[in-house]
């Protein structure tokens, strides 16, 4: 199945500002019911409170898979206190 950033109603984090829009295929080995992707989260010096991005699963194969809610949210925390160039976010479903 794929996945991408998604934006949601309630998106707070701002797409190529705070995280770099990405997506591609995970796959799910039998019997295996967890997998992960990584989302590059970009941080910054701006005293901000706690953003939202949004994450979608999509195509899955075969189409009588189940989803128990394709979209997910995921919280990025403000880390002002040590700014770095960039960090990476590993989720998993």
């Amino acid at each position: 199945m794929n996945w991408t950033n998604s934006t949601g109603l309630s998106q707070t984090a701002t797409p190529g500002v705070d995280y770099i829009v990405n997506g591609g295929l995970i796959t799910f080995p039998v019997g295996n019911t967890n997998q992960t992707f990584i989302t590059k989260i970009v941080s910054d010096s701006l005293n901000e409170a706690d953003e939202i991005l949004y994450v979608k699963l999509f195509n899955q194969s075969p189409s009588t898979v189940s989803i128990a809610g394709d979209t997910k949210s995921i919280t990025i925390v403000d880390d002002d206190a040590t700014p770095q160039s960039s960090s990476t976010l590993h989720y998993q479903f």
